[in-house]
């Protein structure tokens, strides 16, 4: 699968100046005309996964409130998340104590300051849970309970705030004053969400999809704001915003890992491919596609906890995630099987086929801010330029360190992986650039050779090049269909450096050669196994260390780091990664 040609410029959200609808709403824009087809798939779910997220929000919102003003952060949270809850509820079965419930919590109102992250989290709750409500008669929900409500919502909306990021909370809260701006005819309101989610696509992805905090569970809750606005946007006021974000869909899909997840690359843990957006999309075909990924992953639950409460985990009300295209059978990619990403991010994934057994191969450039924008490093950047990661046999193998978090309470001694030795990649004197906190490569600095492909199952490859340390660095990557991977790394400099090649595995690492001429490593996870034997233009020497992987929030699994070393101005390596 090859992405299309690249667009001028970023993704773009479009026009704005926003589309009002044209009368207050008198239904949920949410809920829609498919009313009756949720309330069907309540009743009887059609995946195991809507049968758990229905059990989620049904637990949740059995849950008492407090009752009145929240005092503090965490009681308005609690709170949004069970009127959020009982509304959705109510609109399934029409249960006056769900709707009194939602209601008294909201006319309740009030978020006492958070961060600017975790208010918008509660302040979405709370505007979803009234836009369920929209279907209440006036016996149920009088007028002058309705006006003051909205002036509530109103009130707390225009507080949020964006901090002094442009990423993903940027994109957050954008999207839920866009939200509140639809759902309470607010112009202003709307018009500064649609800018802020243009400064947030302009500072945070590239024309192909890439989100730079990571294409995990970052871009998954993010989204988990800009789908509810766009669905919103499309049902009240006509505008279809999907195809802007086609990119996306597009990069999630040709990064999906064996078993429906895409890596833990950049500051991200292992997650489901992008769920939230591909849920509603208007295209049937893209709904197919999003299906078959969302199908192929295990359904898992979500603890009633306080930290899933701040952060709004969104998973129980993506209850509606497979509903709308029931009717559409799940299928996978076309025939093809590698992805080359046609854009800035010159990400390349090569695998053997689809399947949850496949091998797979990523090689990412390690993307942050777009080129000619802001020169500050992204939010949640890694040095990892260049990096490889590889699945054997669907096992992921030879992994990224993830998601930099040293304060949990499983968090390792010494958990640094935003350092460019906790990756993948080709270190320069120990490095891959200044540092400056995680400072990545940006677009404008990579050259990329047109990718080539073989025959039906007769493999792929593709180059990137960058420079870096006074170094010139060419990365490519191939893949034979005999269970090997090739990687060639070119250097070359004016001036000498130590160079070394280095790759962290999961599992058991066994060293089975280590000789000036060749390195012979292997890392054993589950009975799967990555043998990686490396060759040089120079006296090869090794050095071994014992590091951590956090690809599941706060699990963190020890990992076993190679660093194959040499000396010189111009240097090769070859790697051959076979897969059993």
């Amino acid at each position: 699968m090859i992405a299309g040609a690249p667009v001028a410029g970023q993704m773009s959200i479009g026009s704005t100046t926003g589309v009002l609808p044209p009368a207050v709403p008198t239904e949920s824009l949410l809920l829609g005309e498919d009313l009756a087809v949720f309330r069907a798939s309540w009743v009887a779910p059609v995946t195991a996964q809507q049968r758990i997220w229905r059990d989620d929000t049904d637990g949740r919102a059995g849950q008492a409130t407090s009752g009145g003003v929240p005092p503090d952060f965490t009681t308005a949270a609690t709170d949004a998340s069970i009127a959020h809850a009982a509304a959705l509820r109510w609109a399934m079965g029409d249960d006056g104590g769900d709707l009194a419930k939602a209601v008294d919590a909201l006319l309740a109102l009030d978020v006492p300051w958070g961060t600017n992250i975790t208010r918008t989290e509660v302040m979405t709750s709370y505007l979803c849970a009234y836009d369920y409500l929209r279907g209440a008669d006036l016996v149920e929900l009088p007028q002058a309970e309705r006006d003051l409500i909205e002036a509530r919502l109103l009130s707390e909306s225009e507080s949020l705030t964006t901090g002094l990021t442009a990423s993903n909370a940027r994109a957050k809260v954008g999207a839920t004053r866009a939200l509140a701006g639809v759902l309470l005819r607010d112009q202003a309101l709307l018009d500064r969400g649609l800018g802020d989610l243009q400064a947030h696509f302009d500072y945070s992805t590239t024309d192909d999809g890439w989100f730079t905090d990571s294409q995990g569970h970052y871009l998954n809750y993010t989204l988990g704001h800009i789908a509810r606005f766009l669905r919103a946007y499309e049902r009240g006021s006509g505008v279809d915003l999907y195809p802007n974000l086609a990119p996306y869909v597009e990069m999630s899909i040709g990064l999906r890992m064996p078993g429906g997840r895409v890596p833990n690359v950049s500051n991200g843990t292992n997650t489901p491919v992008a769920v939230h957006l591909l849920t509603q999309a208007t295209d049937p075909q893209l709904a197919g596609g999003a299906m078959w990924s969302l199908l192929d992953g295990v359904p898992a639950t979500y603890a009633w906890t306080t930290t899933n409460v701040l952060n709004n985990d969104w998973h129980y009300t993506s209850f509606f995630a497979l509903t709308d295209f029931a009717e559409v059978a799940p299928s996978g990619p076309p025939a093809g099987t590698s992805f080359f990403a046609q854009g800035q991010s010159k990400l390349t994934v090569l695998r053997g086929d689809w399947s949850d057994a496949s091998d797979w191969l990523c090689l990412s450039p390690g993307i942050d801010s777009p080129a000619g924008l802001l020169d500050a490093p992204a939010f949640h950047s890694h040095n990892d330029t260049l990096e490889i990661l590889v699945c054997a046999k669907g096992e992921y193998l030879l992994v990224a360190p993830g998601y930099a978090r040293a304060d949990l309470s499983n968090s390792p001694p010494g958990f640094t992986p935003r350092r460019a030795d906790w990756h993948n990649v080709l270190l320069v004197d120990g490095d891959v650039g200044a540092g400056e906190g995680g400072r990545k490569t940006r677009p404008r600095d990579f050259v990329y050779a047109p990718p080539v492909l073989g025959a039906a199952g007769g493999g792929a490859s593709a180059t990137v090049s960058t420079h870096y340390r006074s170094t010139d660095v060419t990365r490519s990557v191939a893949y034979a269909p005999r269970d090997q991977f090739v990687v060639r790394d070119t250097l070359s400099s004016s001036t000498m450096h130590e160079y070394g090649l280095n790759l962290v595995g999961r599992g058991t690492l066994t060293v089975l050669v280590e000789t000036p001429e060749m390195i012979r490593v292997r890392w054993e996870v589950n009975a799967r196994r990555a043998t990686a034997t490396i060759t040089a233009s120079a006296p090869l020497r090794l050095e071994t260390a014992s590091l951590w992987m956090h690809d599941t929030y706060n699990v963190f699994e020890p990992t076993q780091r190679v660093t194959a070393l040499i000396d010189g101005a111009d240097a090769q390596f070859l790697t051959v990664i076979t897969t059993r």
